[in-house]
């Protein structure tokens, strides 16, 4: 109707057809033709060459009469419509075009209503698909990118959707990257980032660590469906369990309304329940001199109450954790299975250190929530833990070794206050480490002498990639000297940059913050700016991210609404998710997935 609407307005007289190119957007000169013609596929083409940019496109007759209304007339009555970020793989698939039509009706019904309508879009550019595109077919991972985007951007304004261009950006802008890394940084600051030794998940296919929200049932990666495997490296986490009872709370409030239905469920289920505390401790080495502390190393301490903590003899260690699998670290081996290990823990409320005991995986101990490295010694009621206090009756075994083990006796100078938190007894940290150089990178060095790591001052970023896909190098503003990193804790000046770059999913937890303050240098965005827009009032987008992106984009406005800068703490109110288009998929032997054209028939 749309196409016809504007074809009848033309004079008779001068009625005249476009001969065009449909696989191209060249149209050559006009040729006259009848509007007794029939409006078959090749006139409606012609016509939307002509008047479709004047009418939907960037800087459109349509766009610019809305902003001069906005100016003159401006409404109490606003609207955020929002889609959810497109990845620029080449082409647009069809649950782009669901979304996007959602989005261009919902925006076009509520300004024909009178309201102002912020409806933007962007492109959340980085990823492993240009890296692996750009290795395959030995081009830059930004070029791949940019080319993609171009194409996808007209075939947008060939759909004729109505969206806010002047407000366009893509991830690997360094305009928006510097954000993200000040982000980052921030969070470092408060002490909600952190570097620590793990066992990780890692796809062997795409070369890359790989959060566990991004790991299926069959331990297979979502990304490439390889097998992935575990191994032990230094990552980089963000301690999303802080606000895991927040975030499991606002689940069952009024700040989610309609479309939320599943996702609830499936975000409850993630976070799990919550019960008892836990505190992060340092981990000694000697449990008496206080130099051997690693500060960067530490376990993750649960309990079911403070008041247990004043009165603890040992922790107990998951079977599983990095420092049960090495006979280097087992201090004694007693004859019932039950392993001390040289490690010690520092009580966070008494100061003294508390001997850390574990077992092999054959031998039963009380159980210790998945969300933590270790629990204290008490006995759990089964009524009210359940499974967790399946196993307290084995709590004898180190019992029983306790008169013998290695100890350290002290006196309790002070009670002292410390930071802990209420625990989820499933949730564990959000890993943003990934081993790929097409992401943001992250602002830090790496002290070659301590291995210190340490952030490098916001006032020189971003940071900036260099060409060469093997590192990304530090770069202050200025683009053109090497930025020299001294270590904060040592003083030493032989650092190195972080060759770690930042999971995309980091990136796409704020973008809906940056549309409504897209040009901004000073700051990330200009709270006065954003609060009247927010919560975005609808979220059009795929429920498969309901423990991804959702996930994500929860912790972090809870996170910015806790340093005041956004007014609410939920992101999204309204929810219009669209279900998973179905399609062939071919998977190699090795779980990777391949495209129709890479299949061979035998």
């Amino acid at each position: 109707m749309k196409l016809f609407r504007y074809f009848i307005r033309l004079p008779r007289s001068n009625v005249y057809r476009v001969a065009c190119d449909t696989t191209s957007r060249n149209c050559s000169k006009w040729k006259p033709f009848s509007l007794e013609d029939e409006l078959n596929l090749d006139v409606k083409k012609s016509i939307e060459s002509k008047w479709g940019n004047r009418v939907y496109g960037v800087n459109s007759i349509a766009m610019l009469e809305q902003q001069r209304k906005d100016e003159l007339e401006p409404s109490n009555k606003k609207s955020y419509v929002l889609s959810m970020f497109p990845y620029p793989s080449g082409k647009l698939h069809l649950g782009h075009v669901r979304i996007y039509t959602l989005s261009d009706v919902l925006a076009r019904y509520h300004r024909l209503n009178g309201q102002k309508v912020v409806h933007p879009i962007g492109w959340d550019a980085f990823g492993l698909p240009a890296e692996n595109a750009a290795r395959d077919n030995g081009i830059e991972p930004e070029k791949w990118t940019r080319e993609n985007i171009q194409y996808m951007k007209e075939q947008i304004l060939r759909m004729g959707c109505n969206f806010d261009w002047e407000r366009e950006f893509a991830t690997c802008d360094p305009t928006y990257y510097k954000w993200t890394q000040w982000l980052f940084s921030k969070l470092w600051e408060l002490g909600l980032a952190y570097k620590k030794k793990a066992y990780v998940f890692w796809d062997p296919i795409d070369k890359t660590v790989l959060a566990e929200e991004q790991v299926d049932s069959d331990m297979r990666s979502w990304r490439s469906g390889a097998k992935v495997e575990k191994r032990l490296l230094n990552q980089w986490f963000i301690r999303t369990a802080v606000f895991a009872k927040e975030l499991s709370e606002c689940l069952t409030t009024n700040a989610l309304r309609q479309g939320w239905r599943d996702i609830v469920d499936v975000q409850k289920h993630w976070i799990g329940p919550i019960k008892g505390y836990f505190t992060d401790c340092p981990i000694l080495i000697s449990g008496v001199d206080s130099k051997s502390c690693r500060d960067e190393e530490f376990l993750r301490l649960w309990f079911s109450s403070p008041d247990i903590l004043q009165n603890g003899n040992f922790v107990i260690l998951q079977p599983g954790h990095y420092l049960n699998q090495s006979e280097e670290n087992n201090l004694h081996i007693f004859d019932n299975g039950v392993k001390q290990l040289k490690v010690f823990i520092r009580n966070p409320i008494t100061g003294l250190p508390i001997p850390v005991f574990s077992g092999s995986n054959d031998i039963l101990l009380p159980l210790v929530p998945e969300s933590s490295d270790c629990r204290m010694d008490e006995v759990l009621s089964e009524e009210e833990y359940g499974e967790l206090a399946g196993q307290e009756s084995y709590l004898s075994k180190i019992l029983s070794v306790l008169p013998t083990a290695k100890k350290y006796q002290g006196v309790v100078d002070e009670i002292k206050e410390f930071k802990y938190f209420h625990s989820s007894l499933k949730l564990r940290d959000w890993l943003v480490s990934r081993q790929r150089h097409w992401g943001t990178p992250i602002p830090a060095i790496v002290c070659v002498d301590c291995g210190h790591s340490s952030m490098i001052p916001v006032t020189s970023l971003p940071i900036k990639h260099t060409k060469a896909p093997e590192y990304p190098v530090c770069y202050n503003k200025k683009d053109s000297v090497l930025f020299l990193c001294t270590c904060p804790k040592c003083g030493s000046s032989n650092t190195n940059p972080e060759t770690d770059t930042l999971d995309t999913f980091f990136d796409s937890s704020w973008y809906f913050l940056r549309y409504l303050d897209p040009q901004n240098e000073k700051e990330i965005f200009n709270p006065e700016k954003v609060s009247p827009w927010l919560p975005v009032q609808t979220y059009i987008g795929g429920k498969e991210h309901a423990t991804l992106h959702l996930y994500y984009a929860r912790f972090m406005s809870h996170f910015l609404h806790s340093l005041g800068m956004i007014p609410e703490k939920e992101p999204f109110k309204t929810l219009v998710p669209v279900g998973v288009v179905m399609g062939e998929t071919f998977v190699s032997k090795t779980g990777k997935y391949l495209r129709r054209d890479e299949i061979v028939e035998s």
